[in-house]
């Protein structure tokens, strides 16, 4: 989900959905598809682990699915 929840979040660039994220860094080919412009997400200063649980905060208009966040 949190993968997901990135890649969304760089094809919101200029339309008003791309997230502000603190404790973890990604890289992004603004040119890619949405389903693989993102290059690499660290947390903490360490890959994600795809297999770990992460706990993550934000509104209840995004969790909600606004922004076309749906994953959430």
């Amino acid at each position: 989900t949190l993968t997901e929840t990135i890649e969304h979040s760089v094809s919101q660039v200029g339309d008003g959905g791309f997230l502000q994220v603190s404790g973890m860094n990604y890289t992004y080919d603004p040119d890619g598809s949405q389903s693989d412009s993102v290059a690499e997400i660290t947390v903490e200063g360490e890959q994600v682990d795809l297999e770990a649980t992460y706990t993550m905060a934000t509104n209840n208009f995004t969790t909600k699915g606004g922004d076309s966040y749906t994953m959430l």
